[in-house]
């Protein structure tokens, strides 16, 4: 563990990719924080502390049954054999909020245990207090509602609203199509159209690394510089 001072926002304030997500399986929450860390405004929000408390106290905002819940806790983390948290750590930019916020909604739920599992739309709405929907195409066998899928998705994501997107339909969990994990959730950042007629979405996976390796992934030979440039 660092000996240095304890920052609650980091050296670079809130940022998503400082979202790293440990041994617990609470992927779909850490997802629909990620989200919710593209604007960060919408973070301080759910978190009362403006700063690390010198005596390890925070307080965190949740929406609980149509009202928002307080919770307490302390700086006292979990930690596995190696003397790390055995949940999300301290992001590379030395910030302490995410790890924090896990230990609260934990105690939402009375333990780690009990946040194992869900969907992120369910994060969304208890990080946020507003109407969540989960939109669902049949696995992608019907054309016509996949391309009202993808209408409904561009104008959220012009809109900048925070989403969330499980994967993948496997039998298996797991590896999935190309590196995709089966069985996990993802933050949903955006989705386009090239010129191509191509459709994309992009993805941010709460572990903080790539593993995608098929079509329009970034080393992709589909992608031309022109192509690129369109996609921003």
């Amino acid at each position: 563990m660092s000996n240095d001072a304890p920052n609650l926002w980091g050296d670079k304030g809130i940022v998503p990719n400082g979202v790293v997500q440990g041994s617990v399986g609470d992927c779909w929450f850490l997802s629909a924080v990620s989200a919710l860390a593209e604007v960060p405004e919408r973070v301080k929000r759910v978190v009362w502390n403006d700063s690390y408390d010198k005596n390890g106290a925070f307080r965190f905002n949740f929406w609980v049954k149509n009202k928002w819940q307080s919770v307490n806790i302390d700086d006292r983390l979990p930690t596995n054999s190696a003397g790390q948290p055995f949940a999300t750590r301290r992001s590379t930019n030395g910030a302490w909020w995410m790890p924090l916020m896990e230990k609260a909604y934990a105690k939402l739920d009375q333990n780690y245990e009990r946040i194992i599992g869900g969907l992120g739309f369910e994060g969304l709405r208890t990080l946020t207090g507003m109407p969540t929907f989960y939109i669902s195409h049949n696995y992608g066998t019907n054309a016509t509602a996949v391309a009202e899928s993808f209408t409904l998705l561009k104008a959220l994501s012009e809109k900048n609203m925070p989403m969330t997107s499980p994967c993948c339909h496997n039998a298996k969990r797991g590896r999935g199509t190309d590196g995709l994990i089966s069985g996990h959730a993802y933050t949903l950042l955006d989705v386009l159209e090239l010129s191509t007629g191509v459709k994309l979405a992009k993805v941010r996976n709460p572990w903080n690394n790539e593993h995608y390796k098929g079509a329009w992934s970034d080393s992709s030979s589909k992608w031309t510089a022109a192509l690129r440039k369109e996609a921003g």
